[in-house]
């Protein structure tokens, strides 16, 4: 990720929306997919961009992003954060994965909260975070759970853009 990650709504493992800050249970895929000289962004088509949330794949640097960074960011409350969801592929049985990334903070200002979550169990979350948040950690879990990487807006809601990458493996 985020090279994996180049289609919305496509029946792959990754997938990204939005989703309540303090559960999964709602997570709502974007429906949206534009790009221009900037950045690939995916969305709700709302007319409220920034407000509703949002991820980007930059094309060049910019926005503090770096060229092929993926980005999530935000929309203005915890009912409007931002996730990518990874959906664990057929044939996988509880089975071990290191679960290896990093939410890089490539805006100088804002703080974010950022969780990671699999099902409602969460797993890492850091708020009101203005540094780089790594983490690398193993779970077990079977064909069809469901592991979201989750930034949320903190509470100022400037900025919180944060660049994000994880590998996945089976062990």
């Amino acid at each position: 990720m985020p090279n994996d990650f180049n289609l919305i709504n496509e029946s792959g493992v990754w997938t990204a929306g939005r989703v309540d800050f303090e559960s999964s249970a709602n997570f709502s895929s974007f429906t949206e997919a534009t790009e221009d000289e900037n950045w690939r962004v995916w969305n709700m088509g709302d007319s409220d961009l920034w407000g509703n949330g949002l991820v980007w794949i930059s094309l060049k640097d910019f926005l503090g992003s770096v060229e092929g960074e993926l980005v999530i960011h935000p929309g203005t409350g915890a009912d409007k954060a931002t996730g990518i969801r990874w959906t664990v592929p057929s044939g996988f049985v509880n089975r071990s994965f290191r679960i290896k990334g990093m939410f890089r903070l490539n805006v100088n200002s804002g703080d974010r909260d950022v969780t990671i979550r699999l099902g409602e169990k969460t797993l890492f979350s850091e708020n009101g975070t203005i540094d780089d948040q790594e983490f690398d950690f193993t779970i077990k879990a079977s064909s069809g759970d469901t592991l979201d990487f989750v930034v949320g807006s903190g509470p100022s809601w400037t900025n919180e853009a944060a660049g994000f990458s994880v590998v996945i493996t089976a062990e």
